[in-house]
């Protein structure tokens, strides 16, 4: 950082902090004296001035109030920021009117830039009611499609009111696409290329086509309806169609298909396909791309070269309709609308709007309706630096109307008739040789934009009044100074530099500095890393830190000439042995595994980490093991169960030994001097604690913990409780279930018994000859003869 800007910042800060800070504070006076020359001056800060006296020929920069009798005065200039033009808000009553009507304000504004001092501008946006609507009406005219176009024809005047809800002034425009007309997108028979239609079904279509545009924009809506009602369906081989083709065409034709310049731009693609993209050209043996964003089209409506040309890519439409300002809307039935809703999200996220087309096309209305509110509410600012690199532009909205901004550049709320506002900040983030640049705000979707005057203080200056009779025999005058042609030096350019560039030639037939300096005054300026009377010599350069000699040491001829502690081609080889051991000096080196080369450890085979404390044998599944992992094992059990952490302080520090308690991202730089110890605090709990080791200053080794996670342990009693509850309740439990089982066994025997029992009783039913019943049955002789003589008598 140059001193005088160091100074500039320290005083400013200092009267700020002491809230004595006025526009130009009394120390900075001494700040801009110390200035030589008029470019420094203007940098340093606005309230150094330049003067350039022709009377005494004195050159100095100082305050106004000190130059007030400087007869020619360089003046220095503030950031600032001065509103130019600001004409109010217009309503649009005719299409024409759009031409000239204004939805931000202010419409002109003139800066002054000083680096790294941002200026903001304030502004508004208003969307205007009846802003004029342009929709082109891009219809796949697949045989899937058929449906749908009758749909459309039956729209009639149900379009023009859906429009006139959303605008008062619109123009509609019309034309299909289909796909390439060739292999293997068609077939290319003679009867098939006829009527592609004529394989699954006897109808009667048109020749397949990439694209045709049918109906410039026009006010007249019968236009619009007399061009759909002509169209005929076609048909293709595959699910994928040219619509990427037809939109670049829609977009790259805009003049001669009667686009304006005033009006909201939408692409209404009605469709049930996917799309071709880049590359799948390829298939039909077409691989040059449309750079020059040929218009291919025709008098007639008709894609002229339909097989010479690539399919474009989702990124080259996205380009061509933010340069256009126009906006897309995807009508597509549920089964595809899927992939656009992705392309939408990844690529088209500001420029597209994709809804669901119902399988008729009954709610393309809606869908318009839709899209058009989307756009409007997404209102976006940006400003094209690409040919200012040094601004630096940040946008800030107040979405919400509440006086609070946040840096965005754009509002997703916009509603017609509502005013937005939007701070822009402009930044110029370093010098240039320029004085001045003009940039514009624009917004995405509406044909206006705010002119930016920039003026750059860039320590360059004009000193207009420069009349200064001091010689510059080999120069110019420049604000009372000399800047002298090339070959010339000092204070009147009279000292001859000689541009002898053979001088800077090892060799006659060498090259100039050999190719590595600039040759001034005869004399090479060589760039690090090289040195020499002709840059003959490269000066090693470490690969850790890009210092040449590592910054151990200086070089002379291409060779590092280490200190004392340093070796090495480039010095990068430390002599010591401070990071071959861990903690105190008398432990051997690398554990007696390794040798210790430029204060690093380089282990032996079956051994690693930095001390060489890490042993693993030749078996893939073997356990690791570290050696100090095993030796500071009960400092860590220690530290943890201990029962005051001071009396465990007072013990590790006679052991030189420091244990701390790191968090997740200290852990996790620890590389591989990581352990894992497991230890007990009571009977009831099994903790696991993890840290890693490292040196720190006077040999003392810190131990940093991370993750100490305890469990609860079922310890050996309860265990033996347990089991001996458990044992009881199997024991009873078992018994019962026997018993349970047993009279389940016994009743089921008993019933099949019976059972085999009732059976044989009924089939016996034959009685028994030797059997006596013992039921005797006696007959009244006398009751036969009585009866009869009753009957008689009757």
């Amino acid at each position: 950082m140059n001193f005088h800007v160091f100074a500039t910042q320290f005083i400013v800060l200092f009267y700020l902090t002491n809230g004595q800070l006025t526009d130009c504070p009394e120390p900075l006076r001494w700040l801009c004296r110390q200035q030589q020359n008029c470019g420094d001056c203007m940098l340093t800060h606005s309230c150094c001035n330049w003067c350039y006296d022709e009377r005494d020929l004195t050159y100095r920069c100082d305050f106004k109030d000190t130059l007030s009798q400087c007869t020619n005065l360089e003046k220095n200039k503030k950031s600032l920021a001065k509103i130019v033009k600001k004409l109010p808000f217009t309503e649009i009553k005719t299409a024409e009117s759009a031409l000239s009507a204004i939805q931000i304000s202010p419409q002109s504004f003139n800066i002054v830039l000083r680096k790294d001092e941002p200026v903001n501008l304030t502004f508004t946006y208003k969307a205007a009611k009846n802003y004029p609507l342009e929709l082109y009406f891009l219809a796949d005219l697949s045989y899937s499609m058929k449906e749908h176009l009758d749909t459309l024809k039956s729209l009639g005047d149900s379009l023009a009111h859906s429009l006139e809800q959303l605008t008062k002034h619109y123009k509609l425009a019309f034309g299909s696409f289909l796909d390439k007309p060739g292999m293997p997108y068609i077939l290319v028979d003679p009867a098939q290329y006829q009527n592609p239609c004529r394989s699954s079904r006897e109808e009667r279509c048109d020749q397949t086509y990439l694209f045709k545009h049918s109906l410039n924009f026009t006010e007249e809506i019968s236009q619009f309806f007399q061009q759909v009602n002509s169209s005929k369906i076609s048909a293709n081989v595959d699910d994928l169609d040219g619509a990427l083709e037809a939109i670049y065409q829609i977009l790259v034709c805009d003049r001669r298909f009667g686009w304006s310049n005033y009006a909201r731009k939408i692409i209404l693609l009605s469709t049930d396909s996917l799309l071709h993209i880049e590359g799948d050209g390829i298939l039909a043996g077409v691989s040059e791309v449309n750079i020059h964003e040929l218009c291919l089209v025709n008098s007639t409506g008709d894609h002229t070269q339909p097989l010479k040309y690539d399919f474009p890519s989702v990124g080259t439409i996205k380009r061509l309709l933010r340069r256009q300002k126009t906006n897309l809307i995807v009508a597509v039935t549920k089964d595809k609308i899927k992939m656009y809703d992705r392309m939408r999200k990844d690529i088209l996220l500001q420029e597209s709007f994709v809804g669901e087309l119902k399988s008729n096309s009954s709610n393309i209305l809606d869908l318009v309706k839709a899209g058009f509110n989307e756009f409007i509410r997404n209102v976006e600012f940006s400003v094209n630096t690409s040919y200012s690199p040094e601004l630096d532009v940040k946008f800030y909205a107040d979405c919400e109307n509440t006086g609070h901004f946040i840096e965005t550049p754009g509002c997703q709320n916009a509603k017609e008739e509502q005013e937005i506002n939007f701070k822009a900040q402009f930044t110029l983030t370093k010098t240039t040789p320029e004085y001045s640049k003009q940039v514009f705000i624009r917004e995405k979707n509406i044909n206006e934009e705010i002119e930016i005057n920039t003026e750059y203080i860039s320590g360059l200056c004009q000193c207009p009044n420069d009349h200064s009779n001091k010689t510059c025999i080999n120069g110019i005058i420049n604000c009372g100074l000399c800047v002298c042609d090339l070959g010339w030096i000092g204070l009147e350019c009279n000292e001859e530099c000689q541009e002898d560039r053979d001088s800077c030639r090892q060799h006659v037939d060498s090259m100039t500095c050999s190719s590595r300096g600039d040759c001034e005054c005869g004399k090479c300026i060589c760039p690090d890393p090289y040195m020499g009377d002709f840059c003959e010599y490269e000066c090693p350069v470490s690969t850790k830190n890009q210092l040449i000699c590592s910054g151990n040491g200086i070089c002379s001829a291409g060779d590092c000439l280490c200190n004392k502690n340093f070796s090495g081609l480039d010095c990068s080889c430390d002599k010591g042995t401070s990071n071959c051991r861990l903690g105190f000096s008398n432990e051997t080196l690398c554990n007696g595994r390794g040798q210790c080369i430029c204060n690093n450890c380089e282990c032996s085979d079956e051994y690693s980490g930095t001390y060489c404390e890490i042993m693993r044998s030749n078996q893939p599944d073997s356990e690791i093991q570290n050696v100090f992992c095993d030796k500071y094992e009960a400092n860590v059990t220690n530290y943890f169960t201990a029962n005051t952490t001071d009396k465990l302080k007072a013990q590790n520090a006679t052991r030189m030994l420091q244990i701390e308690e790191g968090s997740k991202s200290d852990y996790a730089h620890c590389g591989a001097q990581k352990c894992s110890n497991v230890y007990y605090p009571n009977k009831t709990h099994r903790c696991t604690v993890k840290y890693c080791y490292h040196t720190g200053s006077n040999n003392v080794v810190h131990l940093m913990t991370y993750e100490n996670r305890c469990d609860f342990m079922i310890t050996t009693q309860a265990m033996g409780i347990g089991l001996a509850v458990g044992i009881f309740v199997a024991v009873v439990v078992g018994g019962l279930i026997l018993i349970m089982v047993k009279k389940w066994d016994i009743h089921k025997k008993e019933k099949a018994e019976y059972k085999k029992f009732a059976a044989a009783s009924a089939q016996f039913n034959v009685s028994n000859p030797l059997y006596v019943s013992p039921v005797s049955t006696y007959e009244n002789p006398m009751r036969g003869k009585r009866n009869n003589s009753t009957a008689g008598k009757l």
